[in-house]
């Protein structure tokens, strides 16, 4: 499947590169290199950046299992205009269940599911990301949204191959969000093309779980005074990006192999969980236990007191309440008991004294 989602995913990457005005009468490009520094510095990438700019980054993979690598790359002119590639934002969110919560509630025990936990995955992407922004960079000022405007075209075309490879259920939006923003008092306009990848929610009793990823396909910004000439020159060096096809077939092995390592490291993780639940399940209730013993204690000697009856403890460790209205209570052991107000007359043999509860 996560082969198949890279090669879809390349459908959108191209999405969103129509131009406000006509590509200049002739611009000068240079070839530049991008290395994967986990596979020996081997070549991995090729793009076309303009003459003058400056070209930096590099290919990584990710240090949390994911399997693919992530591109790491900006290229940027000297009054900051700039090409970004970023690594792919992974995203999770979970919900406990309203059952669960009632029933903890009902139970007087504490919800061991949070009630809400991660990033939920949003409904308008564009006013998402001028709330997410901040969050991870504090430069950009008085920042506001332009435009989200989506590729319906590009959607269904990846509906298709999705529904064709069985993955019906997955969610891919395509997005074009335009944004504007000061950097050291300079306005600037931002504009990125994204694929919104949405798994389907898992749904059990107890929780709901979502997860979602963005990948930025084209990232550009430049001047807000110049950026619509600037534009074409910014799409035309940020379609270049190639990938080496030898590196390319390897990291392809590479992700099959890891995907594979990922499933048996994961099961295991899942059974450690499932121990590690139920010993917390387990250490809770028994807390909640003894915190109840005292209320409980209390109730059953207000019953008691209504009913007029109190707690014995027979000899076979049994429990059995008796009427109060007697001085001496006797058992046989055999499931009999004799209550007595007589004093100085003991029973036969056959009877023991019955112990008090307390």
């Amino acid at each position: 499947m996560k082969l198949r989602l890279l090669a879809i995913l390349a459908v959108g990457a191209t999405v969103g590169s129509s131009m406000a005005e006509e590509p200049p009468a002739q611009i000068k490009l240079r070839s530049v290199e991008f290395k994967d520094v986990n596979m020996g510095n081997v070549v991995a990438y090729t793009m076309l950046v303009p003459e003058g700019w400056k070209a930096e980054g590099h290919i990584e993979w990710s240090n949390e299992r994911t399997p693919y690598p992530q591109r790491k790359i900006e290229v940027i002119a000297d009054d900051n205009s700039r090409i970004h590639f970023l690594p792919a934002m992974p995203f999770a969110y979970s919900e406990a269940t309203q059952l669960a919560i009632d029933e903890a509630a009902a139970m007087g025990l504490p919800l061991l599911i949070p009630r809400q936990s991660g990033e939920p995955p949003p409904k308008k992407l564009g006013e998402w990301l001028m709330t997410h922004i901040p969050k991870v960079d504090k430069r950009p000022k008085n920042l506001k949204l332009v435009e989200d405007n989506r590729d319906k075209a590009t959607e269904e075309a990846i509906a298709k191959q999705s529904r064709a490879a069985g993955n019906a259920a997955t969610t891919i939006e395509i997005h074009t969000v335009k944004f504007t923003y000061e950097l050291d008092g300079v306005p600037f306009t931002q504009e990125v093309n994204f694929t919104y990848f949405r798994n389907p929610t898992l749904e059990t009793r107890n929780i709901n779980m979502m997860s979602w990823m963005l990948f930025s396909n084209i990232n550009v910004r430049a001047p807000s005074a110049k950026f619509d000439k600037v534009k074409p020159l910014l799409y035309a060096s940020a379609q270049s990006l190639r990938s080496v096809p030898k590196w390319f077939t390897q990291s392809q092995m590479l992700i099959m192999e890891i995907t594979r390592q990922n499933h048996a490291i994961g099961m295991e993780q899942i059974r450690q969980r499932g121990r590690f639940y139920d010993q917390i399940s387990d250490d809770n209730f028994a807390a909640w236990k003894k915190s109840q013993a005292v209320g409980d204690a209390k109730q059953n000697d207000r019953i008691n007191a209504i009913n007029e009856v109190q707690d014995f403890r027979d000899a076979n460790g049994l429990s059995v309440k008796l009427p109060i209205h007697y001085k001496h209570y006797y058992t046989d052991g055999k499931g009999n008991y004799l209550l007595s107000n007589a004093t100085g007359v003991p029973p036969g043999s056959e009877w023991t004294i019955l112990e008090s509860a307390k």
